[in-house]
């Protein structure tokens, strides 16, 4: 109950945030931020502050830098070395600079959120399969995704059974 209190309490106030490492960092988002972040997301004050210290916990998991890295996201992923976590990345990588920053996480989130549209999660859902970004899903990305799929969850598919499902 105690540490609990000590993580609300580091939320609550917008000079530190708490870590896993048990010191305290700080917030570099201001009021003015967090406002325009608000107006932006499906997310509220509180909840962009408490996805601002799973950010800083993600982030400083390899390197301290304020970004998440590929390695750092398929880590907290939980997931393997595979197409699946390249697309993810992608798609929280807008800009594609090869690091996640937290208006990036906040807004992909968002769009994965309960409060988002059926519409925001379908296009989700859709750049993960439109691997070349051209808005159309060819039978060579649904396949190449549907391996990724069953690699990821350890299933073994070989070329007939591929064939079967994405003809």
């Amino acid at each position: 109950r105690r540490n609990l209190y000590r993580h609300r309490r580091s939320c609550s106030d917008p000079a530190t945030m708490g870590n896993s490492h048990g010191g305290s960092r700080v917030c570099k988002l201001k009021k003015k931020e967090i406002k325009a972040l608000v107006a932006k997301t499906h997310f509220s004050v509180e909840e962009i502050k408490a996805l601002w210290l799973h950010f800083r916990l993600i982030s400083s998991s390899e390197k301290d830098d304020n970004l998440i890295d590929r390695v750092e996201f398929q880590k907290a992923l939980g997931l393997k070395n595979s197409t699946f976590v390249d697309r993810m990345f992608a798609i929280f990588d807008a800009d594609g600079d090869g690091g996640i920053t937290f208006t990036e996480f906040l807004e992909c989130l968002s769009g994965l959120s309960s409060k988002a549209a059926p519409e925001e999660k379908l296009n989700f859902s859709f750049k993960i399969y439109d691997m070349d970004g051209d808005n159309v899903i060819s039978v060579q990305e649904l396949t190449d995704m549907l391996r990724a799929t069953a690699d990821e969850n350890d299933l073994v598919l070989d070329e007939s059974e591929s064939i079967l499902i994405v003809p």
